[in-house]
């Protein structure tokens, strides 16, 4: 005889599968928080550009920096448990790093 019944094991399932749904939910949701922060500082990012601000450009992309390696440390280290988010997340991640990159060389360029 068995100690659960079929009843009890189909909840057990659902209840596991609920929980694992949710947890990836919340990881992609974070993970979007952290993309969202990222583009928001690219847009600041243009506008000292525009400006020519290149003093300001270089404190910003400190900021960038270390936005970017905190937001590496979620989706590298959790953002494999939402495996249909991750591959996107990971590609802005190595984008948002190009970018960061170019203005770095934008600063080099002006500055001369």
């Amino acid at each position: 005889m068995s100690l659960f019944s079929d009843s009890d094991k189909t909840k057990s399932f659902l209840w596991i599968v609920s929980f694992l749904v949710a947890y990836a939910g919340l990881v992609g949701f974070t993970c979007f928080i952290f993309e969202e922060s990222l583009q928001l500082q690219s847009f600041a990012a243009y506008i000292y550009v525009n400006a020519e601000d290149w003093n300001g450009l270089e404190e910003h992309i400190k900021l960038m920096e270390k936005t970017q390696r905190v937001a590496e440390i979620w989706i590298k280290g959790v953002g494999w448990s939402n495996p249909i988010m991750w591959p996107a997340f990971l590609s802005y991640l190595e984008s948002n790093e190009a970018y960061i990159n170019t203005l770095k060389r934008k600063i080099e360029l002006e500055k001369k």
